[in-house]
């Protein structure tokens, strides 16, 4: 199955219709339909309400088959790191958005060992829109044990 294949039965699966043959018979989930949607489009020569490719399935060669017509918004993460000093003591408060998510930051303190940061989910979902805000408390890492 083509990447776009699995994407499109996905879509059509869960009741989201991508691309059919003509405007008709669009779930590819259905097995039936599957023959409808084996024409590969190669170019301007071929139909776009005929003929599939992932240029076809989002909108890209015209055609009204497709329902796939709105760009996407993406959003560039965002992440910031700010310190704080204070009685021998350094903090360091690290903030992070991205709108899929972030579920965890890893950080390394010096030469240190990774340590990792999760982030919780707020009820049953995790809130791409906010940011997140780690603290954390940096100390050097433990000197290696004297060799016996």
């Amino acid at each position: 199955m083509r990447c776009d294949g699995l994407v499109e039965y996905c879509y059509e699966y869960n009741g989201h219709n991508v691309w059919g043959k003509n405007g008709q018979n669009y779930d590819i989930s259905v097995e039936a339909n599957c023959v409808l949607h084996n024409d590969f489009y190669t170019g301007p020569l071929d139909n776009p309400d005929t003929c599939l490719a992932p240029v076809v399935q989002r909108g890209g060669a015209g055609g009204t088959s497709t329902y796939m017509t709105t760009a996407a918004t993406v959003y560039s993460p965002t992440c910031s790191v700010e310190l704080d000093k204070d009685c021998g003591q350094t903090w360091v408060y690290i903030t992070a958005t991205d709108e899929s998510g972030i579920h965890k930051i890893e950080y390394r303190i010096g030469t240190g060992n990774w340590q990792t940061a999760f982030i919780e989910s707020i009820g049953d979902a995790y809130y791409p829109t906010y940011g997140k805000t780690i603290v954390l408390d940096v100390r050097p890492p433990d000197p290696p044990s004297p060799l016996r």
